[in-house]
């Protein structure tokens, strides 16, 4: 664990430390919601700052496709429903090729006890990974923890 924040208020955490030899990075979510009805997301970042496009990513919700982002500015992981929805589960990265910086992504958990979220897709960011932004798109947070842990 190198980093946990309670995401009571904002519309972003940001999740920094990783160390430039991390090859596996998980973000875990405990219960968090958002005031808004967007989606909540994650985004990456390096030593440049967070960034907001070039994201190749789709989220399921139970056995339909909700929300498709090909090529677009973050990586959903939920499907919005703002205070009704407390999100609790884990977002795998991996490092896929060190000179690229390139990083699939993949995720499991729950936005209520009867709505499954999974999703995945790829990132390619222009230098090492050294930071993890959870953002909303509308609200704010209002509940919750998130917390990254990493493998070098």
């Amino acid at each position: 664990l190198i980093d946990e924040e309670t995401t009571g208020s904002g519309t972003t955490v940001t999740l920094a430390g990783i160390p430039s030899s991390a090859k596996t990075v998980s973000i875990l979510f405990d219960e968090v919601s958002t005031s808004g009805s967007d989606t909540v997301s994650i985004r990456l970042g390096d030593a440049d700052g967070i960034e907001t496009s070039g994201y190749i990513s789709t989220l399921g919700l139970a056995q339909s496709t909700f929300a498709s982002n090909s090529s677009g500015s973050h990586m959903p992981i939920s499907a919005g429903g703002g205070g009704a929805y407390l999100i609790s589960g884990i977002v795998h990265l991996r490092l896929m090729n060190s000179s690229s910086n390139r990083w699939a992504y993949g995720h499991t958990g729950k936005a209520t006890t009867a709505i499954v979220l999974t999703g995945g897709g790829v990132k390619s960011l222009t230098a090492p990974l050294s930071q993890v932004e959870v953002v909303t798109f509308s609200g704010a947070f209002d509940n919750g923890v998130v917390n990254l842990q990493y493998t070098e």
